[in-house]
């Protein structure tokens, strides 16, 4: 997948044609405004498929969580699993 650093400017005036190379041609662009990048432009979905081999990879490619976000995220799936009633199963 290629990216393109883009200024902001840019992306505006030619967002059609953007969002098109982005959904055909699996492109991605980081949008620039002044020194810094602001946005980023990407498929929603994979437009390849991963091999098992290079699952690994592609999950620590991923954005990570900051440590509030962490926290949050333990605690909400901590209060999902002990308020949730889990329906009983037929295959129990």
């Amino acid at each position: 997948m290629t990216t393109h650093i883009i200024r902001a400017t840019k992306a505006v005036r030619e967002f059609s044609n953007l969002l098109s190379k982005v959904y055909y041609q699996g492109e991605s662009f980081e949008i620039k405004r002044g020194k810094e990048v602001v946005a980023k432009l990407s498929p929603a979905m994979p437009t390849q498929k991963i091999h098992l081999s290079e699952l690994r990879d592609f999950l620590f490619s991923l954005p990570a969580l900051d440590k509030e976000d962490q926290t949050a995220f333990i605690r909400d799936t901590h209060d999902i699993r002990t308020t949730m009633k889990v329906p009983a199963s037929k295959w129990d």
